[in-house]
């Protein structure tokens, strides 16, 4: 479970990722500062959502987090972010992460856990479809990339006791 002291490795951990440039959607002008993600630890933590963090030796390599819709008729509904650093890539990080939120969010009453992977992000897809989630629509032209070319965003989603969702 993360901790605000994570704060300032899971900014270094985003700033690899949007460096890497594969799935991230903000530019390195837009990285939130450390308070900022330390407010954001804070609020997940105040409202138990799901927050998590895996480590190696070398420090931070993975975040995933499950945040709930804080409105009383849609509260079953959750939305998924995740990264894995580029060093842990391939190595079941990813999968060990997104099977331990799912199994949080069986546990905690969400029903549907949603997210947003770029098209040209096939390795991610692969993996998501793996643990049960399913293609539930297709924004074309969604995200500039930094060449200036538009790619499409795909909407992925998973339902709590539907096998293959």
């Amino acid at each position: 479970m993360v901790a605000p002291e994570d704060a300032e490795a899971i900014l270094e951990h985003t700033r690899v990722l949007t460096e890497d440039g594969r799935g991230m959607v903000f530019g390195l002008d837009e990285l939130p500062s450390v308070d900022e993600v330390r407010s954001r630890i804070e609020k997940f933590l105040s409202d138990a959502d799901c927050y998590l963090v895996a480590h190696d030796d070398d420090g931070l390599i993975g975040t995933i987090d499950i945040a709930r819709i804080q409105r009383r008729r849609l509260v079953h509904n959750g939305m998924l972010t995740m990264g894995v650093h580029p060093r842990a890539q391939g190595q079941g990080v990813g999968r060990a992460l997104v099977e331990a939120a799912l199994a949080w969010a069986e546990v905690n009453g969400v029903e549907r856990v949603e997210l947003y992977t770029l098209d040209s992000n096939a390795r991610a897809q692969k993996l998501y479809e793996s643990v049960g989630f399913r293609l539930a629509w297709r924004r074309d032209a969604f995200h500039r990339r930094p060449d200036g070319t538009l790619e499409a965003d795909l909407v992925m989603e998973w339902r709590a006791g539907v096998p293959g969702s």
